[in-house]
């Protein structure tokens, strides 16, 4: 009796330790394998693809607008309204810009008219977007703009309301962290290719409503090209 439970024990040892060495085996080899995996990696883990992009901003300005700039692009661009406005309004009657295109097709060159005193005031910005900032607080740089009236009326400058859209130069989508965009200015995608020897200066961009992507090319897809 004596010598079959000791028997059984030392059965039981057995089972234990081979069990034991069977999992040390396995984790061995699992933890071998992911650092195999990581050495022979030749590209940085990304949450979205990498490309070259511009992107635009539309700053939306009204009655409501605070600010020197905003304040100077509404006036002179509702003067210029009333003045230019009356070549597509014989008559006066029409009140308000979108019954002029209505009336009158021709009344869409009144963006293009009515933007002209407006740009001494864009060209001061010095290519700064007064109203969109990386996460550094530093203003996004735009190489173009478009100016658009979005609807005005000759009788009342509150109904006056325009937008202006900014557009950036080439950047360089490298990454999104949540709301965020990691973005560096200019064609990075070689430096983006050899991200093991190369660092690429990069800011932050909260997506924010009116910001837009305008143009839009895989980084993938350039270096396919070139090669």
């Amino acid at each position: 009796m004596y010598d079959d439970l000791m028997t059984g024990i030392r059965h039981s040892i057995r089972i234990i330790h081979l069990i034991f060495l069977l999992s040390l085996f396995v984790r061995i080899r699992f933890t071998s394998s992911i650092e195999t995996n990581v050495i022979n990696s030749k590209s940085p883990p990304l949450s979205m693809q990498q490309a070259i992009v511009n992107l635009s901003f539309r700053q939306y300005i009204d009655d409501d607008s605070e600010g020197t700039f905003e304040q100077s692009v509404l006036y002179a661009s509702y003067n210029e309204f009333l003045v230019k406005s009356q070549a597509h309004n014989p008559g006066m009657k029409c009140s308000t810009f979108s019954e002029m295109v209505n009336n009158d097709i021709r009344a869409n060159s009144l963006h293009y008219k009515c933007g002209l005193p407006v740009s001494e005031y864009i060209d001061a910005l010095r290519n700064k977007i007064p109203v969109l900032s990386d996460n550094g607080g530093n203003p996004i740089k735009f190489i173009n703009r478009q100016f658009h009236i979005v609807e005005s009326d000759i009788t009342d400058i509150s109904r006056h309301r325009v937008a202006i859209t900014y557009i950036t130069d080439i950047m360089t989508l490298v990454d999104n962290i949540g709301e965020y965009l990691v973005l560096a200015y200019g064609n990075k995608s070689e430096s983006l290719l050899n991200w093991q020897t190369e660092l690429v200066d990069t800011f932050l961009l909260k997506v924010v409503p009116g910001l837009s992507v305008c143009n839009y090319s895989p980084v993938t897809m350039l270096l396919q090209k070139c090669n």
